[in-house]
């Protein structure tokens, strides 16, 4: 299972850690899609066409705070720390959590994480902390044993799962009417067609590092075989353009439909 579902699976069972450690180079983009769907309050978190979704994906929502390091040593201050302690204390703007995102916590002085860990050992039920950092061993123990670890460097959840698989290999191996039928799926519900974009962006850039890097996808070999790196990266402007439209509000079928004759000329001829 790849870190997006398992990221949708806690918050489908509401176990969403208070405080997390994304820990590689793809950090960033983890603790994102995690906030997003921390402050979501659809349903198949995150939904994607909810206001708060919608905000976080603007990077304007008022209840995630993106923090980062200040200084050539990029080090938090403990006095900017203590008053994010103080500030957790506040309830949330809009949603029902506030999240605080350490981007590039790696040099974070010993004395920050201590005035950090204060809060984290006894947070306000509203609160989620995010640590992005390349290496957990620049943190101290304290802070890792109060958090909950994911490992997402540039290899790690490079699976392609089946659903995306079969969405993918039928854009290039089928016909136009077989597609549509396979997407038609997923156009019964706006947020249902959201998260497949989601999925299948996420599967086309595994796809598209296999291809830069030449590594061996197993049994998806053949399907790497038939995409070249600008069919991938027009198939994903494609995803892109679709997810900005059905925000919009403008109509799942037609959209669906689209999106479909645009793929197959993307992926499939």
């Amino acid at each position: 299972m790849g870190l997006f579902e398992r990221i949708r699976l806690l918050s489908a069972k509401n176990s969403l850690p208070h405080a997390v450690i994304f820990e590689g180079e793809r950090a960033k983009e983890f603790s994102d899609f995690f906030a997003k769907t921390s402050v979501c309050d659809g349903e198949n978190k995150p939904c994607g066409i909810c206001r708060h979704c919608i905000k976080a994906e603007k990077g304007v929502h008022p209840d995630i705070i993106q923090l980062e390091p200040v200084g050539v040593s990029k080090n938090y201050k403990v006095d900017f720390v203590r008053n994010i302690k103080s500030d957790a204390f506040i309830l949330p703007n809009e949603a029902e959590k506030k999240v605080y995102i350490f981007n590039e916590a790696d040099n974070i002085s010993e004395i920050s994480q201590n005035a950090l860990l204060k809060v984290i050992e006894e947070p306000p039920k509203s609160v989620i902390f995010i640590i992005n950092c390349k290496e957990k061993s620049n943190l101290l123990d304290t802070i890792i044993s109060r958090a909950t670890i994911f490992r997402c460097d540039k290899d790690e959840n490079e699976e392609l799962d089946e659903e995306s698989f079969e969405i993918i290999n039928t854009a290039i191996q089928k016909s136009e009417y077989d597609f549509l039928s396979l997407l038609y799926n997923y156009s019964k519900e706006k947020q249902e067609f959201i998260r497949i974009c989601d999925e299948l962006v996420f599967s086309l850039r595994i796809l598209y590092r296999a291809k830069i890097q030449n590594k061996d996808l197993g049994e998806n070999k053949q399907l790497l075989e038939k995409l070249t790196l600008n069919r991938i990266l027009n198939a994903i402007e494609i995803l892109n353009d679709t997810k900005k439209s059905l925000l919009q509000n403008k109509a799942v079928k037609i959209v669906t439909a689209r999106t479909c004759i645009k793929l197959k000329n993307a992926l499939g001829r």
